[in-house]
């Protein structure tokens, strides 16, 4: 024990020194040496020895005093703490129905020394055969659904080949085999990621997409609302996307223009393969959600495309130049074709097709010898007739334009009469259209297999004579153009998808009333959303939320509904995370009418958690932060009921003391004997007033042999009355003592029989506090019991009260006399009665906020386990509460018990150096320094920081320069982060306006080498 009040604080080395002084001023001829002492220094010594042992003893009058003067209060030593926690049992198989776990239930853990440690259920508590598969934020407002844990991915919103309504899960009832409880972490009503919901319309055609790189496609709805229609074009508010590379991209360029909406893009359209058929198809997809639905009578589309050039053009056979041609060759022949080729604008039924060339020609004398004559005859061809003496002239007279319909060659009606097209009076641009007929098929041609048309000569007069000069047509710069101007197609099939369900509007569309194209994702209302794999059959079950701990935040009324077949309902429960603010248990009743539901196609046994007061879906980073959803959690507390003594007092004494063979006793509880100091009616009169507090034990005749009842402790006997069954515990020799029989009862005593009953609890006290998954055995066998584990670290554990601890508690009891009047009462009180309490400052008229608060005050405290969140604060600050309440002087509304704002420091340096094998060690140098210096425990120079007080700048730089070794600080920035009621600040340091709430703390330091 450190000794504060010293008289005197020399020790035997400063004697010897002084000794050494004065020989050399007294006796310089005589050495005083220690190392090999002659006769004198022998004496010298002893007398150093002596001495040293006086000053010893007179150092210890003030804190004998000091001792002595607690001494009149009659402390007792404070009780050691047991640590607290909270372990996640499984059952041995999803097929067990599930089973109770009593109050009492003993677990084992091993702490870092390798003993064993025991702890204790807190309460009964059914362990249900049943896993958390699905857990989903759902938002109405924003139209989201988030999944956190579970399959809910976004559906595909394009039909398949053998295309079906995705179905949901068959049954709430399955048993989800081997299924891993793993929960993104998330903040509570945080819908800030994109989720898997969608409202999307997607529309399919077989050729009216099929636009190319050039053409643009336009749509129209018909009575769609008048004041959602123009914002479809707003790429804020809506998504136009085409298929391409197996998913949806958007369209480059969406406008829109008289009541139109026109779409261009760059690439092609590809199409998809559904029942056998070739589609292509456009989405629209909506960036925002809706309150209302929106519906259409009748979506219309059209598109166009301008200067294509054909994909094909060929003449007997002969695939031709597709800039300039020769269509029927530089001779005419009766029935010559050219074949005109381009799949993607000749499927366009129902459109308006263009074609445009520029035109001449050019004149060829024919002659043949008889030789040439008979080898380029063919059958179909007349005989070409030789005429001597003159010289003839042919043209292309008439043509005729066809295309194939899978059954023939059938005329191409154009929009001009086309016959003469070719027979020299149209020299120049030619522009011709057609309507597409809808029932063009595709023809192979000249190794070409597409949909294409024929141009034939069907009159070339003199075509056959000889000589004979031949106008033929020359074709350059064909363009093909297509557009809907009068027939509007509509959509072959068309889809939506509202959230996670997908719908076929196709019939909708097709009759007189209106189809619904986006609707409100109907999710309820704002929640969060866990899914159970069954119904659980025993009560009560409870869920365990593992939280990153926030003190700061307020807590908000939340509330929890089940499903049920006739909807969503309340649900009673036991909240003892404060809605969400800390880790804990909610623990529930599965009320009779819970069943299994649909949520956007996902079935099961859904709780909902609601915002009672509808703010906290207004999202800021102060909600609750849920690192883990776990069932079957169970509190335990490291607590050992030891098996019950009996113990004998031979004689009746005053002052009776009995020695108890355990450690860090918790509590005890005594039972005496007063069998022979009560008379029958009194017992009797005991056992119906407290039949809880009595035990009667009969021998085998039915005789009474012992009467023993259940005696209280208190802290001393100062108070008590003769009558008064009281004793006291003293924890530090656990020993239990009882008063003189004067002014309190005394034990009589009985040789024959035991004179008290005692059986008592045990701790571990700070050895308790373990790491996560430290707690995994039962202590016997808990039946159908799989696996246990505690997610989380055990703390707020704490040892029996030190020696020096009561007697600061007691110097702080004389010094307010028990009354709290100064902030410095209240700090001392709560550190001196609460061992797990590092340091505290009392903040009075003022709350947390910093607002003005007459009669309030605000106790700020700092636990010895804080980097383990707040388990160990939480365990105290009820109990500090009540305390400080009960002893104040004054007369207090609230008293505030808070944790410190944390505010994380991270120190960013830049550094020098040519070192470069060394340059681990200087990083780990500054860094050990800054984590040394910032630690609000251990740090400033070993003191600790007072709360309230933060590093200062000047001091930060002081440590930098203290680390350096060979090196030089270039620059620096320093950065502050904390979390308060108000949210999640980040400034810098320089910046930094503390409060009277805040500490520093670590965090991640970053020193970096720019070298020389």
């Amino acid at each position: 024990m450190d000794n504060k009040f010293k008289i005197d604080s020399r020790t035997s080395e400063d004697i010897y020194k002084e000794i050494d002084r004065l020989a050399k001023s007294y006796t310089p001829e005589w050495k005083f040496d220690t190392e090999n002492p002659d006769i004198g220094s022998t004496i010298g010594m002893i007398f150093a020895e002596q001495l040293s042992d006086n000053i010893r003893k007179t150092n210890q009058v003030m804190e004998r005093y000091r001792v002595e003067f607690v001494n009149l209060l009659d402390l007792s030593i404070l009780p050691a703490i047991p640590a607290e926690g909270t372990v996640v049992m499984k059952t041995i198989s999803p097929t067990v129905e599930g089973t109770y776990v009593p109050a009492g239930t003993k677990l084992m853990g091993t702490s870092e020394n390798g003993n064993s440690i025991v702890f204790e259920t807190d309460q009964t508590m059914y362990v249900a055969s049943v896993s958390i598969d699905y857990v989903m934020g759902l938002s109405k407002e924003q139209g989201k659904i988030i999944p956190y844990l579970g399959q809910a991915d976004r559906i595909n919103p394009l039909r398949e080949s053998d295309y079906a309504t995705e179905e949901p899960a068959e049954s709430g009832e399955e048993t989800v085999s081997g299924q891993d409880e793993y929960t993104r972490p998330l903040y509570l009503f945080d819908y800030r990621n994109e989720g898997v919901s969608q409202n999307t319309l997607v529309i399919y055609h077989d050729s009216i997409f099929d636009v190319g790189e050039n053409g643009r496609i336009t749509l129209r709805f018909l009575n769609l609302a008048n004041e959602e229609y123009p914002n479809l074009a707003d790429p804020q508010q809506y998504s136009w996307k085409y298929y391409r590379n197996g998913r949806l991209e958007n369209f480059e360029n969406v406008s829109y223009a008289d009541g139109c909406f026109i779409l261009e893009t760059d690439n092609e359209i590809e199409r998809l393969s559904i029942r056998g058929k070739e589609y292509q198809c456009i989405a629209i997809e909506a960036e925002k959600p809706f309150e209302s639905v929106v519906s259409v009578d009748k979506i219309e589309m059209a598109s166009e495309a301008e200067d294509v050039i054909p994909e094909f053009i060929c003449y007997d056979n002969t695939q031709l130049d597709t800039q300039k041609f020769y269509p029927f060759g530089e001779t005419a022949a009766l029935y010559s074709e050219c074949y005109i080729a381009e799949n993607r604008i000749l499927g366009q039924r129902g459109s308006v097709i263009s074609l445009d060339f520029d035109l001449e020609y050019t004149e060829k004398l024919v002659t043949m010898t008889p030789e040439a004559e008979e080898a380029e005859l063919k059958i179909i061809k007349r005989k070409r007739k030789t005429v001597f003496g003159e010289t003839y002239r042919t043209k292309v007279e008439k043509v005729v334009f066809e295309y194939f319909n899978n059954k023939g060659w059938v005329k191409l009606d154009c929009s001009e009469n086309y016959e003469e097209l070719f027979k020299g009076d149209n020299e120049g641009h030619v522009h011709l259209e057609f309507e597409c007929p809808d029932d063009m098929a595709p023809f192979q041609a000249g190794g070409y297999e597409g949909r294409l048309f024929r141009i034939r000569i069907v009159q070339a007069d003199n075509c056959y004579l000889m000589p004979c000069y031949h106008t033929m047509p020359l074709i350059s710069n064909m363009r093909l153009a297509y557009k809907y101007s009068r027939n509007w197609q509509i959509p072959v099939f068309a889809d939506t998808v509202t959230g996670r369900y997908k719908k076929d509007i196709t019939l909708d569309m097709a009759k007189d009333e209106s189809a619904k194209i986006f609707e409100p994702v109907n999710v309820g209302e704002e929640a969060l959303a866990i899914g159970l794999t069954k119904r659980p059959q025993g009560e009560p079950f409870s869920l365990y939320f593992l939280l990153n701990d926030n003190t700061n935040y307020r807590s908000k009324k939340l509330k929890f509904l089940y499903s049920s077949l006739s909807g969503f309902k309340q649900m009673k429960v036991i909240d003892l995370t404060d809605g969400l603010r800390k880790s804990g248990l909610i623990m529930m009743i599965a009320p009779s009418d819970f069943a299994a539901v649909e949520i956007e196609g996902v079935r099961r046994f859904w709780i909902k958690i609601v915002d009672e007061e509808e703010t906290l879906h207004r999202f800021d980073n102060t909600n609750p932060y849920i690192r883990h959803i776990y069932i079957n959690g169970i509190n335990i507390v490291n607590r050992e009921k030891m098996q019950e003594i009996d113990l004998f007092l031979d004689n009746t004494e005053a002052n009776a003391e009995f020695s108890l063979p355990y450690e860090n006793i918790l509590n005890a509880d005594v039972f005496v004997n007063e069998r022979n100091s009560l008379s029958l009616a009194e017992m009797q009169e005991l056992q119906q007033k407290f039949p809880n507090d009595v035990r009667t034990e009969y021998d085998y005749l039915g005789n009474m042999r012992n009467f023993f009842v259940r005696w209280s402790e208190v802290q001393n006997f100062d108070c008590s009355k003769p009558e008064d069954r009281h004793y006291v515990l003293d924890r530090m020799s656990n020993t239990l003592k009882f008063g003189n029989g004067v002014n309190v009862r005394i034990p009589q005593a009985n040789r024959m029989e035991p004179t008290l009953k005692v059986s008592v609890s045990c701790c571990n006290g700070e050895e308790a506090n373990l790491p996560s998954d430290a707690v995994t055995n039962p202590v016997g066998r808990i039946p159908f019991i799989g696996t246990i584990t505690n997610p989380a670290e055990i703390t707020g554990g704490s040892n029996i009260e030190r020696y020096e601890a009561a007697l600061k508690r007691g110097s702080g009891i004389f010094s307010s006399k028990n009354r709290m009047v100064s902030y410095l009462d209240f700090e001392r009180e709560a550190i001196s009665n609460f061992s797990q309490i590092h340091s505290a400052k009392c903040v009075s008229g003022m709350d947390f906020e910093g607002t003005a608060a007459d009669n309030e005050i605000t106790m700020v405290v700092l636990t010895k386990e804080y980097k383990k969140g707040t388990r160990a604060f939480e365990g105290i600050a009820e109990k500090l509460r009540e305390k400080l309440l009960t002893n104040n002087e004054y007369v207090l509304n609230k008293v505030n018990i808070v944790e410190p704002v944390f505010v994380k420091l991270e120190a960013d340096i830049w550094i020098n150096t040519d070192d470069y094998e060394h340059i681990f060690d200087i990083q780990n140098n500054f860094l050990r320094e800054l984590n040394e210096f910032i630690d609000p425990i251990t740090g400033c120079y070993g003191n600790g920081w007072e709360i309230g007080r933060l590093p200062a700048p000047h001091q930060l730089r002081l440590i930098m320069k203290r680390a350096e070794n060979n090196v030089v600080v270039r620059y620096y920035t320093i950065t502050a982060s904390y979390q308060d009621r108000d949210g999640w600040h980040e400034v810098d340091y320089n910046e930094m306006k503390p409060t009277p709430f805040m500490i520093a703390v670590n965090g991640q330091h970053k020193v970096q080498i720019l070298g020389k």
